[in-house]
């Protein structure tokens, strides 16, 4: 089975470094894409993504851009980090549709078996 596809967006370079880091080490995960927005995702090349793991607060700011890269990629699962695991977080999640999220305080723990558990 061939790797999942994932393009990383968050605006912290200490942790989309950390993301990747923990994506890097999972054969089963390649990263695709690497942007710091979503409207700089939603113009970068043709590469084929399967699962967009991005920043709660880029999410929100861009919903077009997310919607644009759900034209351009359809079936593209969403991953949301966020900085804590409140109701409000929790509805803010839902509303975006997402597959899942994951606070960023347990990414380490958490991420990459959130993102086996997709379906494919």
């Amino acid at each position: 089975m061939e790797p999942m596809r994932v393009a990383i967006v968050e605006t912290s370079p200490e942790m989309h470094l950390a993301i990747a880091a923990l994506l890097e080490g999972a054969a089963d995960l390649r990263i695709v894409e690497h942007a710091r927005s979503l409207p700089a995702l939603s113009t970068a090349g043709p590469q084929v993504i399967d699962v967009l793991v991005a920043d709660l607060r880029a999410v929100n700011s861009s919903p077009l851009a997310l919607g644009r890269l759900r034209e351009r990629h359809p079936g593209l699962r969403l991953v949301v980090t966020t900085e804590n695991g409140g109701p409000d977080y929790q509805n803010a999640v839902a509303r975006l549709a997402a597959d899942g999220w994951v606070q960023k305080s347990r990414l380490a723990g958490l991420l990459v078996r959130t993102l086996r558990r997709l379906p494919r």
